[in-house]
């Protein structure tokens, strides 16, 4: 929609912090940003930027038409997306924030799978923290978020809580990886790998450690999910992840998943997050529906040490009734 191109000038501005940054961004003449941006101003009768020898900041009233524009211009989309529907075009633009350990297994597989019922769509795909993640669903720069144990953020709803607990990750010969199930003095004994600070992850297992006065040996730690898991494929020792980040090489059978009998690590779960109050676009949710009911972000029915899996077994039977009462409202 041609109309508001003027507003996403305005919120590539702010982002960027300057009238160039946008300009190369959104490969527009600087001369037609710099214009709009003044037409903005003198609409509102105050300033919207404050502009400095370094570059240019919201003022108080910018951050009010910075929100403004960010809803104007997501319901623009919406808007749009509905419209290319009535006209049977299968086609459509999803935009997710995830954190890294679900990007290559769960949110890949769903991905694969949507693709495959609609060739057409097309998805864009970034990875982040738990707090930019949920940030981002309520700054309208993300359709989708899928977050770590969220904290509540206004304007932000937790469309499905999936359950996700911690496991020790380690190969089948490592000396834990035929257990039924382990404690936390068990793995604090072996030479493991663990996720740094900026991970939420981080701080539950700090937390559980810090309760049972456990000091693990901790040789290697990392911001990097896929090194973590390299470490445990390795064989140099084990690192302590959720079932789903690690789902590829557990199905390879490169690793094993071994529960971890704590309360604090059990309580783990991926949330999977949309913008309050938003009417989500066709698109949107459509993919939606597959995260949360399709066999991407599934859990198994089954720990692969051969256990069966209580807990996991009636989330996917609840998944499965979740699934027939939708199809059935429709």
């Amino acid at each position: 929609m041609l109309m508001l191109n003027p507003l996403r000038y305005f919120v590539e501005v702010a982002r960027c912090g300057s009238i160039r940054g946008a300009s190369e961004r959104l490969h527009v003449a600087s001369s037609a940003i710099s214009r709009h941006i003044m037409i903005f101003e003198e609409d509102v009768g105050t300033p919207l930027f404050e502009r400095h020898s370094r570059g240019m900041v919201v003022t108080a009233a910018g951050e009010l038409y910075l929100r403004y524009a960010q809803g104007v211009l997501s319901e623009g989309d919406s808007t749009q997306l509905e419209i290319d529907a009535l006209k049977g075009m299968r086609r459509g633009h999803v935009r997710i924030w995830s954190i890294e350990g679900m990007v290559a297994g769960p949110l890949f597989d769903s991905i694969f799978a949507f693709r495959k019922r609609f060739p057409k769509m097309t998805f864009n795909v970034i990875s982040a923290d738990t707090r930019s993640v949920m940030e981002a669903v309520r700054d309208s720069e993300a359709d989708i978020g899928i977050a770590f144990q969220s904290s509540p953020v206004i304007g932000v709803r937790i469309a499905s809580r999936i359950p996700n607990p911690l496991h020790a990750i380690c190969t089948q010969k490592h000396e834990l990886g035929k257990r039924k199930s382990l404690t936390l003095d068990d793995i604090a004994k072996f030479t493991m790998a663990i996720p740094d600070r900026s991970f939420g992850i981080r701080g539950v297992l700090d937390a559980a450690f810090h309760v049972h006065e456990i000091r693990a040996d901790v040789a290697f730690e990392s911001n990097s999910v896929e090194a973590l898991r390299a470490f445990a494929r390795s064989g140099c020792g084990l690192t302590v992840l959720p079932w789903l980040a690690c789902k590829n090489d557990i199905l390879a059978k490169r690793v094993v998943a071994v529960p971890i009998a704590d309360a604090m690590l059990s309580a783990s779960s991926v949330d999977i997050c949309v913008r309050e109050e938003r009417m989500l676009p066709p698109a949107v949710a459509e993919f939606l529906e597959e995260v949360t009911t399709g066999s991407g972000f599934n859990p198994p029915e089954m720990n692969t040490t051969g256990n069966s899996s209580g807990k996991f077994a009636q989330l996917k039977k609840g998944t499965e009734r979740q699934r027939d009462r939708r199809l059935r409202g429709r």
